[in-house]
């Protein structure tokens, strides 16, 4: 019997596991594979996702894994890192998948990068769960392989102009937009709205990097007399928005932020961060339940005692899109990606963060929105009305009285 080629046996075992068309199943371990901004800029949120996605892995392998085939597997993520520049996921995503063997992504932290590497994923025909809002316009593009859990209607933030026109009959609204095409869509949805119904608006764009004035901006927003002034932009270009609004301390009766981690401006405004309105699609009010965790609380629990915060959205909907992969593989009861790509079509999943269940764009038919205000540094449901835990606090005192 000729001696085995040991050198030839391992390259021809690796070579299995890297080549495209070969699942990454090594042993009793399937690996997902994303990239995210985990250093830079916009590593905040980047983290905050990564944490969700390996608290989503956590809690399956220590309930027993994924079944299929009637054999446990763990979850792994492998993970590469943008450094906050979009222009390298489209080579990072491609390296997973043609030379470390990846068949299942999780979508990255930023938009940005997301636009770039949907192109990749469906040339490749690799099943990809998305946290992270897309602009509409990617709707007509038709794309197979990319699901959002993450999903923000085109009615987004009107519950705001509503609770507005409560208050006031003619009221004037301020938009202040990051200049993006997400919240570019947004901004214009509401202008949409707001010509209607005869409302004022004024709208001004910023961009989150020095190039916009933010002092100038707000004291140009100040002399509108606004009654209303919302401000859509990411969590952080959202918080240093209301960083300059409080340093400068302008007056304004109602302000309302789109993203907001509400735990983070508590933290370091403490009772200055009173009065703002958050809009959010996951709150405690609501208590969604699943078979992996529980309900919001568990959740909330868990991470904290993991990680030592309380946990905002972007982790929240990374952990449910854990769980959709699980589900997914499970009713697949296979590896091969396009089943698992049919599976996640038909899926049909409650979990601790809200339903799952994809629309013909591939986008999560949850559409809930919330306003939350912050009243002695807690956060209380304020509208829709049906939802409410006590009412709007209207108009926000004026700093010469605080």
């Amino acid at each position: 019997m000729p001696p085995i080629n040991f050198i030839l046996f391992f390259k021809i075992i690796i070579l299995i596991f890297v080549t495209p068309g070969y699942s990454k199943i090594i042993s009793d371990k399937i690996i997902l594979g994303a990239s995210l901004s985990l250093t830079g800029n916009k590593s905040n949120i980047g983290q905050h996702v990564q944490k969700g996605y390996d608290l989503g892995v956590k809690i399956i392998n220590e309930s027993g894994g994924i079944n299929v085939g009637g054999k446990k597997y763990n979850l792994e993520i492998q993970y590469y890192d943008d450094e906050s520049n979009s222009s390298r996921s489209t080579a990072l995503v491609e390296r997973l998948i043609q030379y470390e063997g990846v068949d299942y992504l999780l979508g990255p932290s930023d938009y940005e990068a997301v636009l770039k590497i949907l192109p990749v994923v469906e040339k490749l025909n690799v099943p990809m769960v998305n946290t992270t809002q897309l602009p509409k316009f990617i709707d007509n593009k038709n794309y197979k392989y990319s699901f959002n859990i993450f999903n923000i209607s085109d009615q987004y933030l009107f519950t705001a102009v509503d609770l507005i026109k409560e208050k006031i009959e003619n009221p004037k609204i301020s938009l202040l937009i990051e200049s993006n095409e997400i919240f570019n869509d947004i901004g214009l949805s509401i202008i949409e709205k707001t010509k209607s119904e005869e409302i004022e608006v004024m709208l001004e764009e910023f961009t989150n990097d020095e190039t916009t004035d933010i002092p100038k901006l707000l004291k140009k927003i100040e002399t509108t007399n606004s009654d209303l002034i919302i401000i859509a932009g990411n969590s952080l270009s959202s918080f240093n928005m209301l960083e300059q609004i409080i340093a400068l301390k302008i007056d304004f009766p109602m302000i309302v932020i789109s993203n907001c981690n509400s735990e983070e401006i508590k933290q370091k405004l403490g009772s200055l961060a009173n009065y703002i309105i958050c809009s959010t699609q996951w709150h405690n009010s609501i208590l969604y339940e699943d078979d992996n965790i529980g309900n919001f609380n568990d959740y909330f629990k868990i991470f904290k005692s993991t990680y030592d915060y309380q946990p905002p959205i972007e982790a929240a909907k990374s952990t449910a899109a854990i769980f959709a992969y699980k589900d997914a593989f499970e009713r697949a009861d296979s590896f091969d990606r396009n089943k698992i790509r049919n599976a996640l079509v038909n899926i049909n999943l409650m979990t601790f963060f809200g339903p799952v269940k994809f629309d013909k764009n591939k986008e999560n038919i949850i559409d809930q929105e919330l306003l939350f205000q912050i009243q002695n540094e807690k956060d209380i449901v304020v509208a829709p009305n049906n939802l409410a835990e006590g009412n709007l606090i209207f108009s926000i005192p004026k700093w010469s009285e605080r």
